[in-house]
């Protein structure tokens, strides 16, 4: 099953969270990663890695965004991990850069980091 982008899609051209979108997110979390992380897999490989970062931030965004409204989704990230942490080591080394972190902090949400040599 692939995840219905309408829903990302109007997320990320109004910016509003409500509790229908985070409940959609929670009842459709493992095709929403599967897609997300997917595409910037996809990115990556073609040479695009710049858009591959925007659209991690993105998806990372939303995710937030659903857990502020709706903290159970965090529980839905359980089986995503390794592949989270395999898509953003992807990208660290598709843009050169030096480490990167994957970490979870309070209030409740997902951080990714990336360090660049300067």
């Amino acid at each position: 099953m692939t995840f219905d982008n309408s829903s990302y899609e109007s997320w990320l051209s109004s910016g509003k969270m409500t509790h229908e979108l985070a409940g959609f997110l929670f009842n459709n979390f493992d095709d929403f990663m599967e897609t997300s992380l997917s595409r910037v897999e996809t990115l990556v490989d073609k040479g695009k890695h710049d858009s591959a970062f925007i659209e991690m931030i993105a998806i990372i965004s939303f995710f937030n965004a659903g857990v502020s409204k709706q903290p159970s989704i965090i529980g839905k990230l359980k089986n995503w991990v390794n592949k989270l942490q395999s898509v953003t080591k992807k990208l660290a080394k598709s843009l050169k850069a030096d480490t990167y972190t994957v970490s979870v902090g309070l209030p409740v949400g997902v951080s990714i980091g990336l360090s660049f040599p300067v």
